[in-house]
């Protein structure tokens, strides 16, 4: 027989009752596990149960012509699950999380089963290229895409630096002089200094936007954003698992925010809010005013403002940036695409903390390594061309005075755009939207974007006015006689 000694005291007994301890322990703790399971397993197949339901929801709401999103009830919803959290002594942020990702599972299951599609204007634009390749000509008023040149000195310092070598990797960040260039620029045009360390060059704004959201939000928190809202903003609040909480404004209201809206929005799981100034699609600027109630709203909350500031070159009203109200936590989205035509070349940057550039350049290092080495040289020649910028700025503001007139006579609500190179109208006549504008593209060759890719507006098209004066007119006669 194996006799088990104890080293503290020589007695094979104690050391005995000591395993006996340590089995029973196991045993127990076992058992705990067990249960664990079980709950889990039961608390997936209520999972399932509630999916269930929410594909019935989507049904309903499909036979019946109803919005999927219902904001009054996710209150009501939100109000009942506080109320149960605070009963059993549950952590409020945990459940306001858990709840966020149930009702976005929700929506996903609605908008399936009522076959609502995402419209986007990339999937217009892609409907009308197919519509180009079998040969027709088609007037794209779909994309927020200049038909006007780079400056040629950019066109000519790409061929330079890739003559020159300038063709390798360079830091994630940015290369140091495109680094310099950017913050000199943001001197002269915001008045304030920022380090290099708070500065990273990106693919274009859109990547800036996404690295950022997909940085900073985990599962369940809750993201602000202003709509009508250009879509990707929604898209990479789904992709980091959070979930959107929109302050919808309105084209009768002169599409007017109000920082008590935002106010009002705010749980205890909101960690952004997103500002587009001028907006995409409704050209709206908020001023100076709400851009400083704001700032104080998200100072005092500890929320990030997210700005979404690539057409502010194109401001025909006073705009006020997000670098102007640095007192709260922020993002900074610029872009290269809109103010100096460079679309194709994919370059933007963003500006915040440092610690929020570290977080968005570890993203970046794994998903590209770097912007073009040439690409970012060819971007410091953009930063000095103030007569282009301008040049462009007058022409898409006679755009913009000959696309509202010519729009006016039709029967739509909209209002002038404080800047960028978007309209948003609402069709005042009870019609089938959707339908309408397919066939627009389809009989008289001119692609619009559906106005429900921005949020809960059904009877609603966004125009991009980025066509020659000769070319919105004669665009917008063909609307006119659909319509």
């Amino acid at each position: 027989m194996l006799t088990i000694w104890d080293n503290t005291d020589g007695n094979p007994t104690n050391r005995l009752e000591r395993v006996k301890m340590q089995d029973d322990d196991s045993i127990e703790i076992e058992k705990l596990r067990t249960e664990i399971r079980q709950i889990t397993s039961e608390i997936i197949r209520l999972c399932a149960s509630r999916s269930e339901v929410a594909k019935k929801i989507g049904r309903f709401k499909q036979e019946r012509g109803l919005i999927i999103q219902t904001p009054e009830v996710e209150r009501d919803l939100r109000r009942a699950v506080l109320g149960e959290a605070s009963k059993r002594g549950l952590d409020e942020l945990f459940c306001l999380r858990l709840l966020n990702l149930l009702v976005g599972d929700s929506t996903k299951v609605q908008k399936r089963e009522s076959g609502e599609d995402h419209s986007s204007p990339l999937q217009t634009f892609a409907i009308a290229k197919q519509m180009e390749e079998r040969g027709d000509k088609v007037i794209h008023l779909e994309v927020g895409e200049p038909d006007l040149p780079p400056p040629r000195v950019v066109v000519e310092e790409i061929s330079t630096a890739i003559d020159s070598g300038l063709t390798r990797y360079t830091e994630t960040r940015g290369a140091p002089k495109v680094l310099d260039a950017i913050r000199g620029y943001i001197r002269r045009r915001h008045k304030v200094s920022v380090a290099e360390d708070q500065v990273i060059v990106t693919p274009g704004g859109r990547f800036a936007i996404y690295g950022a959201i997909v940085s900073l939000i985990k599962p369940g928190d809750e993201v602000i954003i202003v709509e009508p809202a250009w879509p990707a903003y929604r898209d990479c609040v789904e992709i980091a698992g959070g979930k959107i909480s929109p302050v919808v404004t309105s084209v009768d209201d002169g599409w007017a925010l109000r920082a008590t809206d935002i106010l009002n929005s705010i749980s205890k799981a909101t960690r952004m809010i997103i500002i587009n100034q001028p907006s995409n699609p409704t050209g709206k600027i908020p001023s100076e005013k709400i851009m400083r109630e704001l700032a104080k709203v998200a100072k005092e909350e500890n929320i990030m403002i997210l700005s979404d500031e690539v057409y502010h070159h194109y401001s025909y009203k006073p705009f006020t940036s997000i670098l102007e109200s640095t007192e709260c936590p922020y993002i900074h989205i610029d872009s290269f695409s809109k103010s100096y035509s460079m679309t194709g070349y994919r370059i933007g940057y963003a500006v915040s903390d440092k610690d929020t550039i570290r977080k968005i350049s570890s993203l970046q290092s794994i998903a590209i390594t770097s912007v073009p080495e040439f690409v970012q040289y060819a971007a410091i020649k953009a930063l000095d061309q103030d007569s282009f910028v301008r040049n462009n700025f007058e022409e898409m503001e006679r755009r913009r005075a000959v696309t509202c007139e010519e729009l006016r006579h039709l029967p739509l609500t909209f209002v002038e755009p404080d800047g960028g190179f978007y309209v948003f109208p609402r069709i005042d006549k009870e019609i089938d939207t959707e339908r309408l504008l397919m066939r627009i593209l389809e009989e008289k060759k001119v692609s619009l974007t559906p106005g429900r890719a921005f949020g809960p507006f059904e009877n609603y098209f966004r125009l991009a006015f980025c066509q020659p004066e000769e070319v919105l007119r004669e665009a917008i006669k063909r609307i006119g006689s659909l319509l």
